[in-house]
Formats: C-alpha cells, structure tokens, sequence
C-alpha cells in the first residue's frame, strides 16, 4: 500500500471530487489533512471482508473509537475496534478491491486523518478545561 511520500507514475492512489456545500453528506467530512502516519499490523480475510490492523501513537488514540470515522490513505471507514496501540477496520470487497487497500502487505505505512468532529469536541473539551492548543 502506498503511503503518499512512495507515488510514483503509475501507482494507484485515492481521491475523489471535493462536496460541494448543496450536495447531500453520504459519509463524514474528510479535510485531506494527514494526522498521523500509521502502519499495517494485520490484515485477515474474514468471510469476504478484510479486517486491518493500524498500529497509532497515543497522541492520537483518543480520536478514535469504535464505530467512529477515519480515513485511510483518503479512503473513508468505520472504525470496528479499538486497543489502546492500534484499531481495526473492516473493508468490504468493493471498497477493498477498487482503492489501494487491496495493495495494503503488514509494514506498509499508511497516511490517516482522524474525524474532524471527534477532535473539534475532543480539543475544545481540554482547551475548556484549562487547557492550551499548544
């Protein structure tokens, strides 16, 4: 799988067109900013879907939760679990198959955005409790 720093002419990456304001939100806001490099602990074939396993730091940890959004290389999923390291996330055959999870091996770094929600509520929490955004 690529990380964005690897493309090179040919690769396969992920993009899609930018929401206008008008249209109708299908899924969660993706900004394009990259929060974090994660990387591949796992990925198991279960039935026809693929679980993968991203290893995260702490610092961004308390932006993920189970059943929340992330996105993965621009790919946006549903978080299915989360460890206090690492969370899954299980890819059904049509998303696996037409974006570059399908190439994603164990090692593979992959550029992550959290929820832009989950840390807009996350952040002005602390900064309400004393907090700083340094």
């Amino acid at each position: 799988m690529l990380n964005y720093r690897n493309v090179h002419a040919g690769s396969c990456v992920n993009v899609e067109r930018a929401m206008k304001v008008s249209d109708r939100l299908g899924g969660h806001i993706v900004t394009g900013h990259v929060d974090e490099v994660g990387k591949i602990i796992d990925i198991k074939k279960t039935g026809n879907d693929f679980d993968i396993e991203i290893l995260i730091s702490k610092s961004i940890s308390q932006y993920i939760v189970p059943k929340g959004s992330i996105t993965v290389n621009g790919v946006s999923l549903t978080v299915s679990k989360r460890n206090s390291s690492s969370f899954f996330v299980t890819v059904i055959p049509h998303t696996y198959k037409n974006t570059n999870l399908e190439t994603g091996k164990t090692g593979d770094p992959v550029n992550l955005e959290v929820d832009i929600l989950a840390r807009y509520i996350i952040d002005s929490k602390k900064y309400n409790q004393g907090g700083s955004y340094e």
